[in-house]
């Protein structure tokens, strides 16, 4: 992954896909042509205590702007 993180026992990771020519390979389509940008996340928890993840833990956050 490009982008990651940690903190403690909890590892993020984030690949965008911005590249239309990758795009085009996974998906089938320019999508930067139609305003969308798909992200791959990984999370990976290292310790030994379940972790729940939920969608709305996550948020996007460009160029110093929340989205």
């Amino acid at each position: 992954m490009p982008y990651h993180g940690s903190d403690a026992a909890l590892t993020l990771g984030a690949d965008p896909y911005v590249q239309p020519e990758r795009q085009q390979r996974v998906f089938g389509a320019d999508l930067v042509a139609v305003a969308v940008i798909p992200v791959q996340v990984a999370v990976a928890n290292n310790g030994n205590e379940p972790l729940p993840i939920e969608p709305d833990h996550f948020r996007l956050q460009w160029h110093d702007q929340q989205m």
